[in-house]
C-alpha cells in the first residue's frame, strides 16, 4: 500500500470546529453527515469550497481520524 503525504498549512478549514474529524474529500453530491465535505464545486453545496491540487491544505497534520476520497484521483491533475 501507498502512502500519500500532502503537507497542510496548520490551519482549521473555514467553519470548521474540533468536532469535525472525518474529512470527506471531492463530496460532489454524495455529503456525508459526520464528515466535513469538501469539493472544488461550489454547485453541490459542500462544507467548504476547496481545490486538492492547490497545497498545503488548510488542516492542521494528523487533524483527521477518517478521510473518505470517493473517486476524486480521475478529476486530479487533468491534462486539457
Amino acid at each position: 500500500m501507498n502512502n500519500i503525504i500532502v503537507k497542510s498549512s496548520g490551519m482549521l478549514g473555514f467553519n470548521m470546529t474540533p468536532e469535525h474529524k472525518k474529512l470527506n474529500m471531492g463530496c460532489g453530491f454524495k455529503k456525508i453527515n459526520d464528515h466535513w465535505n469538501v469539493d472544488v464545486e461550489a454547485k453541490c453545496n459542500p462544507d467548504e469550497v476547496l481545490n486538492l491540487e492547490t497545497t498545503p491544505w488548510p488542516y492542521e497534520d494528523n487533524f483527521f481520524e477518517t478521510i473518505t476520497a470517493d473517486n476524486i484521483i480521475k478529476e486530479m491533475y487533468r491534462v486539457s
